[in-house]
């Protein structure tokens, strides 16, 4: 009998516990925030975003010297998107590329899709020195993936600041 009360008993608690397991780390949701990808994911698809990197850094952004970018979840997916804009022009529609659903590669949003899912959102912007910008040209993307990784888990409310 307490065999049985015991494995009851051992059954409601992992029952219990079975939201914090659905959660990266143990951290269960609260209202309002974000759910987040796990972080070997996240680092899977910043990698693919560096691969990318001629095509994000290209698209009418490569004449201003300074340009933010950050690494978000938009539309709560699991698939990340990367948004740049110049710092001179804060007020414009950034540009967006989302990984694709074999997360293989990105896929260029559209500005009324962006605008859709920025509303309202706390974005983490960062501005990399033009050399960690120039990481991935050069072969040294470490610094640049690691910032990418900073503004996402503050994204996801695991950072309070970059570094």
């Amino acid at each position: 009998m307490k065999k049985c009360i015991l494995s009851v008993l051992a059954v409601l608690l992992f029952l219990g516990s079975a939201p914090v397991f659905a959660c990266e780390e143990g951290r269960e949701l609260q209202r309002g925030q974000v759910r987040s990808v796990f972080r070997k994911e996240a680092a899977r698809q910043a990698d693919v975003f560096l691969k990318n990197w001629k095509t994000i850094r290209s698209n009418r952004i490569d004449t201003d010297p300074t340009v933010e970018y950050c690494m978000v979840d938009l539309d709560h997916n699991g698939r990340l998107e990367i948004l740049a804009r110049p710092e001179s022009n804060r007020d414009r529609t950034p540009c967006c590329w989302e990984i694709n659903e074999t997360r293989t590669g990105i896929t260029k949003q559209n500005k009324k899709w962006v605008r859709k899912h920025m509303d309202k959102q706390i974005l983490p912007w960062m501005i990399p020195h033009p050399e960690t910008a120039a990481g991935p040209w050069t072969g040294n993307n470490e610094n640049l993936k690691n910032m990418l990784l900073d503004s996402y888990a503050i994204y996801a409310g695991r950072k309070d600041a970059f570094g």
